[in-house]
């Protein structure tokens, strides 16, 4: 009976594909369901989509010897605001496959930026811990002019956007090092659809198709998998109380 039950439990990887943007995308097909139980079900795995992936994001960017945000570094065509914004601007990546290192969670990790003119920074020259990389290594950061150096580091850390909470000081010294903190809210997932279908030779039953679109830095397979582990872990906690009453 059970056997048989799980039997009709399928989840299938229809298509996947790198957009010109650097965005993934992927279709899945998901069942069987009972009548009606494909619309609650998409549902709840849609909103945990949405609002329960975890994301890598910049949280701290520090440059010596400057004092602002508008400052100038002698030698850099871009003030300390562009080069701020251009950073805030870059997609950072896990480069393992499955979903332990969303599960488990990591510690703050630095990178660093070290550049001697003349030369155009971008995101591929930046110095990343181990599997940690960036989604477009050609995005724009600075153009650095023959007299000129750019040097920074940045803090990046795995933040659960149920969870994030907004830096309230979003500058600070440390010696002779501007820290900007930056606030920046995970957003993995850019677009979700779904679809449900009739399966033709059984009326009674129903099959899902979902459609995920992530920034990149996550493959929508991965998002998929955490999503189902986070809304399974719910529902057994809930099981698991409930047996106390």
């Amino acid at each position: 009976m059970n056997k048989k039950k799980l039997e009709k439990k399928f989840i299938s990887f229809v298509e996947s594909k790198t957009l010109d943007s650097g965005q993934m995308y992927a279709r899945f097909h998901l069942g069987l369901f009972l009548k009606d139980h494909a619309l609650s079900f998409s549902n709840a795995i849609r909103r945990n989509l949405i609002a329960g992936v975890p994301g890598l994001v910049l949280t701290d960017i520090t440059f010596l010897g400057t004092r602002h945000e508008f400052d100038i570094i002698p030698g850099v065509h871009e003030t300390l605001f562009d080069i701020i914004e251009n950073l805030k601007e870059i997609v950072f990546t896990h480069t393992s496959e499955n979903i332990h290192c969303l599960v488990s969670g990591q510690k703050e990790m630095e990178a660093f930026l070290k550049i001697q003119g003349p030369k155009i920074a971008t995101a591929g020259d930046i110095k990343f811990p181990p599997n940690i990389s960036c989604v477009v290594p050609s995005q724009h950061i600075a153009s650095v002019s023959w007299d000129g150096e750019l040097s920074l580091s940045l803090k990046i850390a795995l933040v659960d956007p149920n969870k994030f909470q907004p830096f309230i000081n979003p500058q600070e010294f440390i010696d002779d090092y501007k820290v900007f903190n930056v606030q920046r809210f995970p957003s993995p997932i850019k677009q979700t659809n779904f679809f449900i279908q009739k399966v033709s030779t059984k009326q009674e039953f129903e099959y899902l198709i979902l459609e995920i679109i992530t920034d990149g830095s996550i493959h929508p397979k991965q998002a998929l998998q955490y999503s189902l582990y986070k809304l399974t872990k719910l529902f057994f906690d809930f099981t698991l109380v409930s047996l106390s009453l």
